[in-house]
């Protein structure tokens, strides 16, 4: 009975292993090319000098803020393909502009410009003529607007969860030209945040992964599957934490060369990567559950999970650890930290105590729609 009950358990797992690789890779490839366009940028810039590269980062990361239908429909290679392109034409573009041209740090804004220009022409043109896209490109319709409110209860929530923590990331390099000799310190925490977020590429994927998984499995009525789902994956993004906190730990000492050629700023850099691979663990973990959390529609409770850990936390420990205690860069991102781990413990008791059966009546009801919607305003 045990061996039988072992070999029904793996096959479960197995197959829900292969769903998931299948569908996470493809994510995993979207974000990683989709952040490489701005790395690139800082990259380039970061070989001119410190005070351009400290610029540049501040710049770079003030876009990722302020600025996924395809994804949500599964179709991932397309988007692949023209991400890799935009990578393609991004590179000598970069270096055109920044080096050929001269424009240095205004040549490698107007190529990611460019470049995102591109990305939108390629991924609009594939949505407006692709036969894929057949059943999803539908007229305008009052049924849009059936359950605005509904939308609006889940669309908010989700924005500033994701804001929230992000924002907290810009606050810390703001607050980095505090310190004393803001140039490097603002290039060193700005360089730790780029390969952070390069990094999070990998489990905001298996996030994305997991949350199509599981709010697909939840709205067709299956709370066991979405429960296997959730515990396949956080396996996954366990092995994949401890992957990269190890390549982290491995380059310290190489990683700062790709962004600068200052030896104060590439040996700094190597002081911060330990504290950074303890930080990506943390992330990994927690961008699968956030993206559990967004799947099972909890965006509200992770809001104010955010904003608890982050600015409850994080920001006051990282404040009072770099000007009180004069730790400096190690100080802000040794506090960010704390936060991550309270965001982490947060998530992981909700995920813990969640009724599955419970939220895959609520997401059966949020699919029902009325029978007596308007025909479309537009044929």
């Amino acid at each position: 009975m045990a061996r039988a009950g072992f070999a029904g358990t793996w096959s479960w797992m197995q197959v829900e292993l292969r769903r998931q690789v299948e569908l996470a890779i493809p994510m995993i490839l979207i974000n990683v090319l989709s952040f490489t366009v701005p790395t690139i940028s800082v990259m380039f810039v970061g070989h001119i000098s410190e005070l351009a590269l400290s610029g540049a980062s501040l710049a770079s990361s003030i876009t990722n803020v302020t600025g996924l239908s395809l994804l949500a429909q599964s179709i991932v290679i397309p988007v692949v393909v023209c991400f890799t392109c935009t990578v393609c034409c991004h590179v000598p573009l970069c270096y055109a502009l920044v080096f050929t041209m001269g424009l240095e740090s205004r040549g490698a804004a107007l190529a990611t410009s460019i470049s995102t220009f591109i990305n939108m022409l390629l991924l609009g043109s594939y949505v407006r003529w692709a036969t894929s896209c057949e059943q999803t490109r539908a007229p305008f319709s009052l049924k849009a607007f059936h359950d605005l409110k509904g939308f609006l209860k889940l669309a908010i929530p989700s924005a500033l969860m994701m804001c929230l923590e992000w924002w907290s990331y810009e606050a810390l390099i703001i607050i980095s030209g505090w310190l004393p000799n803001p140039e490097l310190e603002t290039s060193v925490i700005s360089i730790c945040y780029n390969c952070a977020v390069f990094a999070f590429m990998v489990p905001s994927g298996l996030g994305a992964m997991a949350s199509t998984r599981v709010a697909n499995e939840l709205g067709g009525g299956r709370p066991d599957a979405a429960r296997r789902a959730v515990y396949v994956s956080a396996g996954v993004a366990s092995f994949e934490a401890i992957l990269v906190s190890i390549f982290f730990v491995s380059l310290r000492n190489e990683l700062g060369k790709l962004y600068s050629k200052d030896e104060e700023a590439i040996v700094y850099i190597a002081k911060m990567m330990p504290i950074l691979a303890v930080y990506s663990m943390l992330d990994s973990i927690q961008g699968l559950l956030s993206g559990i959390a967004r799947g099972c529609g909890w965006q509200k409770g992770g809001a104010y999970i955010n904003l608890a850990s982050y600015y409850g936390v994080g920001l006051p420990v990282a404040f009072v650890l770099a000007f009180v205690f004069h730790i400096k860069a190690e100080g802000l991102w040794l506090g960010i930290n704390s936060g991550a781990v309270v965001q982490l413990i947060a998530l992981i008791a909700i995920t813990w105590a969640s009724d599955w059966t419970k939220e895959a009546k609520k997401a059966v009801g949020r699919l029902t729609l009325p029978q007596d919607v308007s025909e479309p305003l537009l044929k």
